[in-house]
């Protein structure tokens, strides 16, 4: 059986820091990639069968990461408003083929205001407790971003990633975060409007995704790709 990044490959893309517009000269370069397990093998995997992996990830010597999803999965993570997966649609393109190019088209019909609050609240807590208990530098830098991301999503049906065409004011704040010279309780004061603007302020976006468009997206991509 073969191992996920051996799987025809639709679509990779730069993503994280040096996508956001936020890097320094020493930053990692950080890929993702969309991967097409063939219909034929998907049928095959059973209950006495490998069962066949839907994700890889892997940082190398130079401190690079690279990692993938499988469509299938990878589609229903964007359902639920993952920001790490939301990102692949917007995120700079650095190979695609044509059914790649039709995924990043989903997303509008992949997003739902209930989704993206839950996702993008439960994402920056998450990164915001990593920052307090000291795992990880940049994790202040992940939680001010998500919100600021997650509201702007909200209120305007935009998915942002490079953030340097935002305020100045933003990006600085961003930038300091990352640097360390933001503290968490400055973080959090900082951060509160745009996380009340997620839990409470209005959206553009449906109450529910386009289920039908994404269903007819997937099931054509299986057909063809068997």
């Amino acid at each position: 059986m073969k191992e996920p990044h051996e799987y025809p490959v639709i679509l990779r893309v730069l993503v994280g820091s040096r996508a956001h517009g936020l890097h320094r000269e020493d930053s990692d370069y950080d890929y993702r990639e969309v991967f097409v397990v063939p219909t034929r093998e998907l049928l095959l995997e059973g209950i006495t069968r490998p069962h066949i992996k839907k994700g890889w990830s892997v940082i190398d010597k130079y401190g690079d990461d690279e990692g993938g999803h499988e469509v299938g999965d990878f589609l229903r993570m964007c359902l639920a408003a993952h920001p790490n997966a939301l990102e692949l649609l917007v995120a700079p393109v650095k190979a695609a083929m044509h059914d790649g190019l039709e995924l990043r088209k989903l997303l509008p019909a992949l997003l739902s205001a209930p989704a993206v609050r839950k996702a993008y609240l439960g994402y920056a807590d998450n990164a915001f407790r990593k920052a307090r208990n000291g795992e990880g530098r940049n994790k202040l830098r992940t939680y001010l971003r998500s919100l600021y991301v997650g509201q702007h999503l909200l209120a305007t049906g935009e998915l942002l990633c490079d953030m340097t065409g935002e305020p100045l004011a933003t990006v600085q704040l961003l930038v300091e975060a990352d640097a360390g010279v933001v503290s968490p309780a400055e973080a959090l004061a900082r951060g509160q409007a745009w996380e009340d603007a997620i839990r409470i302020g209005s959206s553009v976006l449906p109450d529910k995704p386009d289920i039908a468009r994404v269903e007819r997206f997937l099931l054509s991509l299986r057909s063809a790709q068997w």
